[in-house]
């Protein structure tokens, strides 16, 4: 099985206040590992975030909710243990929301699987 480290899944991919992916495995892939994780707020208001994690055929529900109203400060960075590690198959996604804005958004890098 051949790997990729160092992947950039998603850079700077803006949160939205109606969830939507940001980012999405290829189909091709049997897993993405996240190794990296972060969240920034780059506005001055405070912002709640939530993040979920979707293997192939999930919807956005609660029970797939990873980082739970996680509270940005204005202007802050947040590297998000709860997701590193995470292992996402091919075909899955990460979908997130904010509360409010257009100001949060959304960086992730990890290693991938071939099948």
């Amino acid at each position: 099985m051949a790997t990729t480290s160092g992947k950039i899944l998603t850079s700077g991919q803006t949160i939205s206040t109606s969830a939507g992916s940001v980012g999405t495995i290829d189909s091709s892939l049997s897993r993405f590992l996240i190794s990296d994780f972060v969240i920034i707020n780059t506005g001055t208001s405070i912002r709640t975030v939530n993040i979920y994690v979707l293997q192939v055929g999930d919807t956005v529900v609660d029970s797939n909710k990873i980082l739970v109203d996680k509270v940005l400060a204005g202007k802050e960075t947040y590297l998000s243990f709860e997701m590193i590690g995470l292992s996402i198959e091919g075909g899955g996604s990460i979908q997130a929301v904010v509360d409010a804005g257009t100001d949060v958004s959304i960086s992730i890098i990890g290693t991938e699987f071939d099948k």
